[in-house]
C-alpha cells in the first residue's frame, strides 16, 4: 500500500490526476514493524493515457526493502 500511494503522488506531483490500473512489488528483505523507511517513487514515462511508475523502499542504512512498478490510468 506504501508503495502504491507513493507512486500515485508521483503523478499529483506531476500534475497529473490517475488511478491504480496494474501494479507489480517484489519484496526482497524483511521490515521490523515501527522501523522507519525511506520510500521514493518516480514517473518513468507515459504513452497516451497510460503513467509508467516505479518506486522503491529502502531502510535507513540503504538496504533495498521492496521494489514496485506500476501503470496508472489518467482520468
Amino acid at each position: 500500500m506504501i508503495l502504491d500511494e507513493t507512486m500515485a503522488h508521483a503523478c499529483l506531483s506531476s500534475g497529473l490526476h490517475a488511478v491504480t490500473a496494474e501494479l507489480r512489488i517484489r519484496y526482497i528483505s524483511p521490515v521490523k514493524v515501527n522501523t522507519p523507511v525511506i520510500v521514493t517513487g518516480s514517473i518513468a514515462g507515459q504513452r497516451n493515457k497510460i503513467i509508467n511508475i516505479k518506486a522503491k523502499m529502502v531502510s535507513l542504512s540503504g538496504v533495498c526493502i521492496a521494489r514496485g512498478k506500476a501503470k496508472f490510468f489518467i482520468i
